[in-house]
């Protein structure tokens, strides 16, 4: 497995989080609507935003997802 560098890795992490949002904006339009009271802090003081940030808000999103699709 190659190691992915931090850009390359928040690159596929972004990917991850527009496929799981276009999953809930088709599937679960109500949800969808919702999605921008979903708290995703970054660190504004660098310009960079953590790949951690990206990872916790992608699981957020895919529990979201997991809860509406079991529901």
């Amino acid at each position: 497995m190659k190691h992915m560098t931090g850009k390359r890795n928040s690159r596929v992490l972004m990917d991850h989080i527009f496929q799981v949002t276009s999953a809930i904006q088709q599937e679960y339009p109500a949800l969808y609507n919702l999605l921008s009271e979903t708290p995703l802090s970054f660190s504004y003081a660098g310009k960079d935003i953590s790949t951690a940030s990206f990872e916790q808000y992608l699981e957020s999103l895919r529990r979201q997802l997991a809860a509406f699709r079991s529901a």
